[in-house]
């Protein structure tokens, strides 16, 4: 919603603007402001400035992981730092839209990802790199990633057209029913969590340690096992993203 009224009540340069100020005000606050009940600034997800605020608006019983240290890693105020990443993806897909060549807007998008991966990094060294609390750093981290994976798809499906009729058919069924397969992968996670095995009447472990450690982890290892997972999951919805795409069924927000 915040990104959607930007682009379309204010200029680029203007969303450019207050997308600066929105990281570096957000650092700041993160860095320099003190945890009411801690009394010093705090960087960790639970003792820090955004948990609190969602603590204080919501209530301790209202926040993922709950508690009086819990906190909501898409809370109030990182929705604001976490715009920006999505502001990022616009003004990406409007210059790709401007056509101003293939290969220049290759790799201009390359120079763009490599520069945000590059200030990215730098600016870990004073705000770390995380995730759950959508610190400036990340954003632009990932921002860049994003920049340098779009270029290599540009790059392969559009300046290498043919290459889009071979290897990029699978991919389209993934992008042709996007929700499904994110809404779908997400659900599955959580089932796998909730869900236990039961063996003699008594209920055990949830299925997802069946899945991972037992049979996962044995074969592949911590790491690649924790990828084996994921992929599984992700394969099995890309077989009914492919199902309904060659049925014409398209399932859109």
């Amino acid at each position: 919603m915040l990104v959607a009224l930007a682009v379309m009540h204010l200029r680029i340069r203007t969303q450019v603007i207050i997308a600066v100020a929105v990281l570096v005000g957000y650092w700041a606050v993160l860095a320099r402001v003190p945890v009411p009940g801690v009394g010093h600034p705090s960087m960790t997800p639970a003792a820090s400035i955004p948990g609190w605020i969602d603590r204080t608006v919501f209530g301790a019983s209202h926040i993922y992981g709950g508690g009086k240290l819990g906190y909501d890693p898409e809370g109030l105020l990182g929705c604001l730092p976490a715009a920006v990443g999505v502001m990022a993806g616009f003004w990406a897909a409007t210059f790709v839209r401007l056509r101003r060549g293939r290969t220049f807007t290759t790799l201009s998008l390359a120079a763009g990802g490599i520069g945000c991966t590059a200030a990215g990094e730098l600016w870990s060294s004073v705000l770390p790199i995380n995730k759950r609390m959508w610190t400036p750093s990340y954003v632009v981290l990932m921002t860049g990633l994003c920049l340098l994976a779009l270029s290599v798809l540009h790059f392969l499906f559009d300046c290498r057209g043919r290459l889009a009729q071979g290897m990029g058919k699978p991919l389209s069924f993934l992008g042709a029913n996007a929700l499904v397969a994110y809404v779908g992968s997400e659900l599955t996670g959580a089932a796998l969590q909730d869900w236990h095995h039961a063996a003699n009447g008594v209920a055990g472990a949830p299925l997802a340690f069946w899945v991972w450690f037992r049979w996962l982890m044995p074969a592949f290892g911590g790491t690649l096992g924790a990828l084996m997972y994921g992929a599984l999951i992700l394969a099995g919805w890309w077989a009914v993203a492919a199902l309904l795409s060659q049925r014409r069924i398209f399932i859109r927000a």
